[in-house]
């Protein structure tokens, strides 16, 4: 596990050299060739060499990207294929504009599969910057021949995702920044709060005073454990989301779908994903390829689940599609199954458009159920912050009624 989390990700050589002409030391990038290579061709340019290294990434030093840069990507490679570009070209005039050179040796891999000549459909998986569903999604649609057709309608479900990930983000940051000050607060306390207040009484410490003061470092080591689970459950999430390794993936995501409120707006959001990549591809492929590319993009449990079932009712039962996808198996509700059992007709098209308005459905879903989650969040929060207070509260009155002229008033 260890091993798989400092694996090296993608490297690079990073040269600085002294050019006799201009006078000037430049910085000179090398994304394709060893140290070696790169040194001799910096002689061979009549500059002198003051310091060449390999960089290299793993998890923890790897680049992060933002939802705009995949979508940024994503738009440039679709303006590319609407020009004509075939989705080879298309990749490799995409990759060649990133100028940051970490996030561009992340992708040199693709190009190394292109160079090969290699599938577009390989070369897709070594792009970094795109998640696993939009990979096999764009890889599917290569393989089918309608990249170009289905590269649109796949950003404006993206925009809409990332929507509703950005209003949680923003609206969570104030939160998550007030409960870590408050946390702070009472990790102080622990440390050198308590011990401080006390020693404001003095000698004259009552046994009612230090018993109030230990049933106030009880409340308050229950506070830290609190506030520290949810930032500690995170970090595990993120590290094992971004992690190489499946089995990590798998990890992550099933932790994140068995928390409240949060794996219900984890199920709809891959839910509604699977049954746009799902409807999408079935405007040019069979239902069979389509839910197999179903179960290996989706990492929630109960999605991928929903479509292996539904791959086995239509292969191992004999069951149509309309059957097999509007079987009772726990993810669709009665009513999102009902369009889905009136679809009598073999069409692919017809059933597509079906799955693609279920999936905006779910969208909503998952909006409200965005929503909610903010709202218990800023419950939780409130009441995280009154029992701080209290515990504060509580040893200020023990103090008083130890001491009456410490805190005036009190």
């Amino acid at each position: 596990m260890i091993s798989a989390l400092l694996a090296t990700t993608s490297s690079y050589i990073k040269a600085k050299t002294y050019c006799p002409v201009t006078r000037a030391i430049e910085t000179v990038v090398d994304h394709e060739n060893g140290p070696t290579i790169v040194r001799d061709r910096i002689i061979a340019a009549g500059k002198t060499v003051i310091a060449i290294e390999t960089v290299t990434q793993n998890l923890f030093t790897q680049e992060f990207y933002f939802p705009g840069e995949r979508t940024l990507f994503l738009q440039t490679m679709a303006s590319f294929i609407k020009s004509g570009f075939g989705a080879h070209k298309a990749l490799r005039q995409t990759i060649s504009l990133i100028k940051n050179p970490s996030k561009r040796a992340d992708h040199q891999r693709a190009l190394h599969v292109l160079d090969a000549g290699g599938e577009f459909k390989d070369a897709i998986q070594n792009v970094a910057l795109l998640d696993n569903s939009t990979k096999a999604f764009l890889a599917a649609g290569s393989m089918a021949g309608s990249l170009g057709a289905i590269i649109t309608p796949m950003l404006a479900f993206r925009a809409r995702k990332t929507a509703i990930g950005r209003t949680i983000k923003s609206r969570l940051f104030l939160i998550v920044f007030e409960v870590l000050l408050a946390l702070l607060s009472a990790i102080w306390l622990e440390t050198s709060g308590f011990d401080l207040l006390t020693d404001l009484t003095g000698a004259g410490n009552t046994p009612e005073f230090q018993a109030a003061v230990e049933h106030a470092q009880i409340a308050n080591r229950f506070l830290i454990a609190i506030g520290v689970a949810p930032f500690a459950l995170s970090c595990t999430i993120f590290i094992g989301s971004r992690a190489k390794s499946s089995e990590l993936q798998d990890f992550a995501a099933m932790v994140l779908d068995r928390i409240p409120s949060v794996g219900t707006l984890f199920r709809d959001l891959a839910a509604a994903e699977t049954l746009t990549i799902v409807g999408l591809m079935m405007r040019a492929t069979p239902f069979i390829p389509a839910a197999r590319l179903a179960t290996t993009i989706s990492r929630c449990p109960p999605v991928r689940d929903f479509w292996t079932s539904a791959l086995d009712l239509h292969l191992k039962n004999g069951q149509s599609v309309t059957d097999a996808v509007s079987a009772d198996s726990g993810l669709l509700t009665e009513w999102e199954r009902m369009p889905l059992q009136g679809n009598s007709s073999t069409r692919n098209t017809d059933l597509s458009e079906t799955m693609l308005l279920i999936s905006d459905t779910r969208l909503n879903q998952a909006e409200m159920a965005a929503n909610t989650l903010l709202l218990k969040a800023t419950f939780l929060f409130v009441a995280y912050l009154l029992a701080n207070g209290a515990v504060l509260f509580q040893i200020m009155m023990a103090q008083n009624a130890n001491q009456p002229d410490l805190f005036g008033v009190l």
